[in-house]
């Protein structure tokens, strides 16, 4: 196989599971852009601010609070106090933590099934091919952050994660 075209397959791939999983996100978030990745990332890091919700979305300090504001106003997130008095510290409700639950089963459900016609000796392969490739990925922490910004942690924790781990 040709290095062009081993690209244009990684390329077709990244697409074709980009639009899957957005398509989900929409239909469960209610609203596009980035509520699903809101919701997931406020879900996983305790007492989250805009601030670092921003640099993981990869959005500005008020389209944050927009997308925020939005969870609010549906019940999905509640804000409280941060560390000083400058600062808002998000939170999941129980209805935003359902949501969370929805969204990494439809995301899990969409990625198995571009998985499921591997063999296992194929999926270890996959693995540690993708682990090397995604620990060169990020050029920085914030770009780490927004890659990782719908994963599910519990199923490859931070202090293993070869994204955040930043090769």
């Amino acid at each position: 196989m040709s290095e062009a075209r081993l690209q244009n397959f990684l390329g077709a791939l990244a697409t074709a599971v980009t639009d899957r999983l957005g398509a989900a996100n929409e239909r469960l978030a209610e609203f596009g852009g980035e509520a699903a990745a809101a919701v997931v990332q406020i879900g996983t890091v305790p007492n989250l601010t805009i601030l670092m919700l921003s640099k993981a979305l990869g959005l500005s300090h008020s389209a944050t609070t927009r997308v925020v504001s939005k969870l609010a106003l549906r019940g999905l997130v509640l804000k409280a106090d941060g560390r000083d008095g400058r600062e808002v510290a998000l939170k999941l409700t129980d209805e935003g933590t359902g949501l969370m639950e929805r969204i990494l089963v439809s995301r899990t459900a969409a990625l198995s099934e571009f998985l499921s016609v591997l063999t296992k000796e194929e999926e270890v392969r996959l693995e540690d091919a993708f682990a090397r490739m995604l620990g060169h990925a990020p050029r920085d922490e914030a770009e780490a952050l927004r890659i990782c910004r719908l994963c599910d942690e519990r199923a490859c924790p931070q202090d293993i994660c070869p994204v955040t781990t930043l090769n």
